[in-house]
């Protein structure tokens, strides 16, 4: 979980940034002065994830559903192990994504696939479902006439569409993962055997493929970048955070976009395999 949370963004963002190519001497070069924004936005991209991941899918353990729901486990309600809230809990739970997953690993595991490879077979599912993430909020502001955008909103709208699309796509997943869990581990279980690839290497090769389709979707839409650059609040908020002044790529938010569409599916499939 902690490797979803915090490794992945920071192998992403470095792969992306770290190394740059200069044309002028055929060399390589190393962006030190980038390494403190690749850090910092990994764990805040990471634990956004995280959050999101947690509220969207009704994250609630077996155990906080029996003592009530999470108001009575945080102490903000005496109602604990109270019949009405322990019904109502374990209703929420059952009817949410989170539940409705963990009801289809529990079946997997119970009958010819290992923990692991259902892991893994949710891992090639969710696969699909993060590149819709991705194109979603794209997708909106293409189709939201220019004259109906208001000036320094467009990062909003963006996320607008994400939240939205995230809610349905989450809701959904369960029923589409029910279905093709089985298929998707097997094939899970025949690339480990024959590749040797680990855990992390799907979450990777989506984060590249998603950097690439999100650089290419803002081509061909050609939005204006200074506004999207003017409302951005990464470099108040990691100067708030960070001591001192902190370089922050020119397209960084590109970034963001891509840690929200790829991290909370990833993580997500996760907690329901814990």
């Amino acid at each position: 979980m902690a490797g979803q949370v915090l490794l992945a963004p920071t192998i992403g963002f470095g792969a992306t940034y770290l190394l740059q190519w200069d044309s002028d001497l055929y060399t390589l070069r190393l962006n030190i002065d980038l390494v403190p924004w690749i850090l910092s936005a990994a764990m805040l991209y990471g634990l956004l994830s995280l959050l999101l991941a947690l509220a969207v899918s009704g994250f609630a353990p077996l155990f906080v559903a029996n003592e009530g729901g999470w108001l009575p486990v945080l102490g903000l309600s005496r109602r604990r192990r109270d019949a009405e809230y322990v019904q109502r809990a374990q209703s929420n739970l059952r009817a949410s994504p989170y539940g409705r997953m963990l009801r289809t690993v529990h079946q997997r595991v119970q009958g010819d696939k290992t923990l692991l490879e259902v892991h893994g077979g949710l891992q090639i599912l969710a696969a699909p479902v993060q590149l819709i993430l991705v194109v979603a909020p794209l997708f909106l502001l293409g189709s939201v006439p220019s004259e109906w955008h208001v000036e320094g909103r467009l990062m909003e709208l963006a996320l607008l569409g994400y939240v939205a699309a995230l809610v349905i796509l989450l809701r959904a997943f369960p029923t589409f993962a029910t279905r093709f869990v089985g298929p998707a581990s097997s094939v899970r279980r025949f690339l480990v055997n024959v590749t040797r690839i680990n855990w992390m290497f799907p979450v990777l090769l989506l984060w590249i493929i998603s950097r690439i389709i999100v650089a290419l979707a803002f081509e061909v839409l050609e939005p204006d970048l200074s506004k999207w650059q003017e409302m951005s609040l990464e470099k108040k908020i990691f100067e708030a955070l960070l001591p001192g002044s902190i370089d922050v790529p020119e397209n960084s938010f590109l970034d963001l976009l891509v840690a929200l569409a790829v991290l909370p599916l990833a993580i997500f499939t996760t907690l329901a395999t814990l």
